[in-house]
């Protein structure tokens, strides 16, 4: 085994230089060839116009079997069958087939084809390929000058049986391999999936299966060996390994199982299968892999926003802009018909302005498109985002990009806050003074700040108003106080502060409103009768009348006493029952009353009564 070198040596003559020539071959097991290992391919060669067949013809000491053969093309998608001949033809020509392939194509550099079942040769026999159709197969050869005689034959069309020997003329050594079986010889059949050129469509939940099919091409049986999958990467990066173990007898075949591999990638991917097995004599048939691309068919989506840039400012309420985006077709497929949308949003999401087009774009393209003109509505970051709208798309998380705006305000006067009046019950004939700040929140000075305050009761009439003006630099802050009022009048009140200039350009800032009450000390309210009430059926289950109570003062009542009283249509009293309530300021509950018969027919009123002797407000 190894390299051995062949050297002729002629008879000394008067020149020296060229009485010798040396000559490297290698050894192998199993496998017969008339190619020189050490030089490369010279080209390609096969039939134009016509089918037909090469053959080389090789020699067996006794009797062995032929289970491979390796053939290399220069050429990619010829249709080809490989074959072996027995040289039972005249003058020992071929004659017999003993095998032919099924039809496969042509691969640029090395295929190895399986010979199942063997083929049993003895003594002289020939090897081949048979080109399938009338486009040249480039079948790999060297040039050899002058060729070697009785060893390469030819006929066109394929199947003929008048061979032409390459010798003399044809100085063409084509390169085919015949490889015997030997004791030990695993080797990758095929990878069942992913299949060499599969396409498959990408999957945020499915997931492929890997299978590989591992042949014992030797005559001994092998227990315990591992078979790997790898998947690698455009970039030759593994993504995924696993080793399988498992045993083989002697021409035997496994499909081996090795799980799964994610839907969820993209891109060019190579699935890589080897067996391991020591023993192995013949290691160029223990690897094989298969290239397979992952896909999205129906994938679209905003690549990029040209404008508005990220972080760019806009004064509010002032600046328009033309949002500009590029749109992509990531898929393989062209999508007629959709729909592209563009919308400004708050710091909560809300949709503060939108816009939207609908498009078509074949595999692979993109187009730049604009929205109308907007603004920016609201102070502070605004977010736009556009995106596509596709049932059914491959790969969502590539439909939106999305930008981030500054709303600028140059002309802004805000109501910061209000200090008097309170949220909070007053006492009757309280005095307050409306206290309150103003800032300027935009970048230019203001000189005629108008603040106007009022208290308006439960019917909206204006019970109270004052105004100031005032002149603040950028940025600054403002304290107004009002001219006083006596809260006189019991009820419920709001009061209303309102900012003015101009140019303002952000109005939701300018008001601030204050509900207050004015209330009495010991104000016991009833808010509501709960039951009963309407229509009630004869001989419902006694229930107890229910009310809701409210302390509505501002001091706590204690032990206040609250009676129900019915009534019949005559005048009747049928009911009557008193409870001692007691509530903290601003509290609410609801009481219970003892039950109440439904047994006789007819009208009935219910009266419910406050005798809290403290009680103030009556009313």
């Amino acid at each position: 085994m190894g390299t051995d070198s062949l050297l002729i040596t002629a008879e000394l003559d008067s020149s020296l230089n060229n009485n010798t020539i040396s000559k490297e071959s290698v050894v192998s097991y199993n496998i017969y060839s008339h190619a020189d290992p050490f030089a490369g391919s010279s080209g390609g060669i096969g039939f134009t116009g016509s089918t037909g067949d090469f053959l080389a013809k090789f020699y067996v000491l006794g009797t062995s079997f032929i289970n491979q053969i390796k053939v290399d093309f220069t050429a990619v998608g010829r249709g080809f069958q490989l074959g072996v001949w027995n040289d039972d033809g005249p003058g020992q020509l071929p004659g017999t087939v003993l095998f032919m392939s099924d039809t496969s194509l042509t691969s640029n550099g090395t295929f190895i084809m399986p010979v199942l079942p063997k083929v049993q040769v003895s003594g002289g026999y020939y090897v081949g390929i048979r080109q399938t159709t009338n486009t040249n197969v480039g079948f790999s050869f060297q040039y050899e000058t002058p060729v070697r005689p009785h060893s390469f034959y030819f006929t066109a069309p394929a199947g003929d049986s008048l061979w032409t020997p390459f010798s003399p003329g044809f100085n063409f050594n084509f390169n085919i391999q015949p490889r015997l079986q030997v004791a030990n010889d695993i080797a990758v059949f095929n990878i069942i999936s992913p299949a060499n050129g599969d396409t498959i469509e990408y999957s945020l939940t499915d997931s492929l299966p890997l299978k590989a099919k591992i042949i014992n091409y030797g005559f001994q049986n092998q227990g315990s060996f591992i078979v790997r999958m790898q998947i690698l990467n455009r970039f030759a990066q593994q993504v995924f390994s696993k080793d399988q173990i498992i045993s083989l007898n002697a021409d035997d075949t496994a499909t081996v199982n090795f799980g799964k591999f994610s839907l969820y990638n993209l891109g060019q991917f190579t699935a890589k299968v080897t067996a391991f097995l020591s023993t192995d004599s013949i290691l160029d048939n223990n690897s094989k892999a298969s290239v397979f691309d992952l896909i999205k068919n129906r994938d679209v989506g905003v690549n990029r926003i040209y404008f508005p840039a990220n972080g760019e400012i806009f004064d509010l309420n002032r600046d328009t802009f033309q949002p500009t985006i590029r749109v992509d077709n990531y898929g393989a497929t062209a999508i007629n018909n959709f729909r592209v949308r563009g919308e400004l949003l708050n710091s909560k999401g809300k949709i503060l302005d939108s816009d939207e087009f609908i498009i078509s774009l074949g595999a692979n393209l993109n187009v730049i498109k604009t929205f109308k003109y907007m603004k920016l509505t609201e102070p502070g970051s605004i977010l736009f985002r556009a995106y596509t709208i596709l049932a059914n798309d491959s790969f969502p998380a590539n439909d939106t990009a999305q930008v981030t705006l500054i709303a600028r305000k140059i002309d802004d006067i805000a109501i910061q806050n209000v200090t008097t009046p309170k949220a909070i019950k007053y006492p009757f004939n309280n005095k307050i003074k409306p206290y309150l700040n103003i800032k300027n929140e935009g970048l230019n000075r203001q000189d005629s700040i108008l603040v106007v305050g009022k208290i308006t009761n439960t019917d909206g009439i204006v019970i109270y108003r004052d105004t100031a003006f005032r002149s603040l630099a950028a940025i600054s802050i403002s304290q107004i106080i009002f001219k006083e009022i006596a809260l006189n009048i019991l009820g419920e009140y709001v009061f209303e502060a309102n900012a003015y200039i101009p140019k303002d350009q952000w109005r939701g800032n300018d008001t601030m409103r204050i509900p207050f009450s004015v209330v009495t000390g010991n104000d016991l309210m009833l808010v509501r009768l709960e039951t009963p009430k309407g229509v009630i059926p004869v001989n419902t289950k006694a229930t107890s009348p229910l009310l809701e109570i409210r302390n509505n003062g501002f001091n706590p009542i204690v032990d206040a006493k609250v009676t129900c009283e019915i009534i019949n249509n005559l005048n009747s009293r049928v009911y009557l029952d008193s409870l001692s309530v007691s509530l903290d300021t601003s509290e609410s509950k609801l009481i219970s009353f003892s039950p109440l018969e439904f047994d006789d027919l007819g009208d009935y009123y219910v009266n419910i009564i406050n005798n809290w002797s403290l009680e103030q407000e009556p009313g």
